[in-house]
């Protein structure tokens, strides 16, 4: 399947039909693509106000093809993608930075967009689109950046649809590695590759219930992001902050730093410094010396999210939202630590921590939903040695670990207990079952692949 990728601005995605088709050689690529994530062990929604870490690997995708420019094209992992060596116009210098780009006047671009990443599936469709955007955009113009650059203002790009994302799909989709999942760090943003063992396969299953973040976010993805960073700026007055510092504070990273000797141990400082109920708008207010309207002006999305709560009556559970980031981030790192292990049962100890991850999502982070939920049960009652949801929650998909001696025996087991289930019960239409479930290994992150400028004839 490799074989079939055609785009100028792209990324691999392991992506399969569903059932019985599964093949045994699963490390494929969607063709013209551009990076989604599965997360095995990520936070989801809150993304910066979120774990020290977070790991994802790299599978699903979709990218635009462009009118081919002179600028040639680095590998895989380099650190720069696509250098104009050959430039000496000094608006187009590779030193700026993204802030500083001054945009030379033209007419547009011609673009072609192609991709097989379902829609609202938490594999990340949008930050494909976002990214393979970026890349076609800054080779057609002969430009270069770092695949840090790209990654931090691809994030920023999709905020203007309403979408406070936290970068981790932005992230993978550049930076992603064939064979390795990646540790992502924030602030600015890293990427370290972390093996993956020998026997254990991913299975992307789609509960074919869009999760569309940029649609009812106040109450769901960006309400979340607005939980953290309320948390964090409670829970850095309650460690005695000045208060012009604990005001200006955006992540729960922050204030972890700002535990001292406690650093290494953030949910005793939690338990310590919050309560376990929801903090009501009052108490807020109360805390910051201002009205949340007031506090957050600036900030629409927000705004947006405050004014849910007013309407349904709708309470801040903070403590709860940072004991899953917290909980998360030390997941985090014992999954890292079990990617290198050699005992026996790593696998399912690996499994162990991804279904507790989901755990946390459905009780502490409450994004999960009845469909997520069924498919976890359903993974871990037919083999799989765990699964959580990927992507924000509230619909979308899970990815399970299974052995690669049972995939596709598991993926036909799924296939028969919740796809055809819910044909046979009119819930669901067969042109759903597209890509609905499928074994996914890592693979190499966007990049550009260059095309003849004119067609040429090749003798047979």
């Amino acid at each position: 399947q490799e074989k079939e990728q055609a785009a100028v601005a792209g990324a691999g995605a392991g992506e399969e039909p569903p059932a019985k088709k599964a093949k045994a050689d699963d490390e494929a690529s969607a063709p013209a693509a551009a990076a989604a994530a599965t997360e095995p062990n990520a936070n989801p929604g809150a993304g910066d106000p979120a774990p020290n870490a977070s790991m994802e690997v790299d599978g699903g995708a979709a990218a635009p093809a462009v009118s081919p420019a002179a600028a040639p094209a680095n590998g895989d992992n380099d650190d720069d993608v696509a250098p104009n060596e050959n430039c000496d116009d000094p608006v187009l210098n590779v030193a700026c930075t993204p802030e500083e780009v001054e945009w030379p006047s033209q007419k547009g671009i011609n673009m072609v967009v192609d991709g097989r990443v379902p829609q609202g599936s938490g594999l990340s469709s949008s930050s494909a689109l976002v990214c393979a955007v970026s890349l076609a955009v800054m080779h057609a113009k002969g430009m270069s950046f770092t695949k840090e650059e790209i990654a931090e203002f691809a994030r920023e790009c999709e905020k203007y649809v309403g979408t406070m994302s936290g970068g981790m799909d932005q992230a993978i989709s550049i930076m992603g590695e064939r064979g390795f999942a990646k540790l992502i760090d924030f602030n600015p943003v890293k990427a370290f590759s972390v093996p993956l063992p020998i026997g254990g396969t991913f299975v992307i299953a789609n509960t074919i219930v869009q999760s569309l973040k940029a649609v009812g976010g106040e109450g769901k993805y960006n309400l979340r992001v607005l939980e953290c960073t309320l948390a964090s700026i409670v829970l850095g007055l309650s460690l005695g902050l000045p208060k012009e510092l604990a005001l200006e504070l955006k992540t729960l990273k922050e204030v972890q730093e700002l535990m001292g000797e406690k650093k290494e141990s953030p949910v005793e400082v939690l338990q310590e410094k919050l309560h376990t109920e929801e903090y009501s708008k009052q108490e807020l207010e109360g805390i910051l010396g201002m009205p949340l309207e007031g506090f957050f002006e600036d900030q629409p999305e927000f705004l947006k999210a405050v004014a849910f709560c007013d309407r349904t009556g709708q309470g801040y559970g903070l403590y709860n939202r940072a004991l899953h980031v917290y909980s998360e981030a030390d997941r985090v790192s014992t999954m890292c630590k079990l990617c290198s292990d050699e005992s026996k049962d790593k696998f399912e100890r690996i499994g162990r921590v991804m279904t507790a991850s989901h755990r946390s999502c459905k009780t502490l982070y409450n994004c999960s939903s009845p469909e997520l939920d069924e498919l976890v049960q359903l993974a871990i009652s037919n083999g799989a040695y765990g699964a959580r949801l990927t992507g924000a929650g509230w619909g979308g998909g899970v990815v399970a670990y299974v052995s690669e001696n049972i995939k596709n025996k598991f993926v036909e087991e799924i296939y028969r207990a919740y796809y055809k289930k819910k044909l046979d019960e009119k819930l669901i239409e067969r042109e759903q079952l597209k890509n609905c479930i499928f074994p996914s290994k890592p693979t190499a992150g966007a990049c550009i692949v260059l095309f003849p400028a004119e067609p040429r004839l090749v003798s047979k």
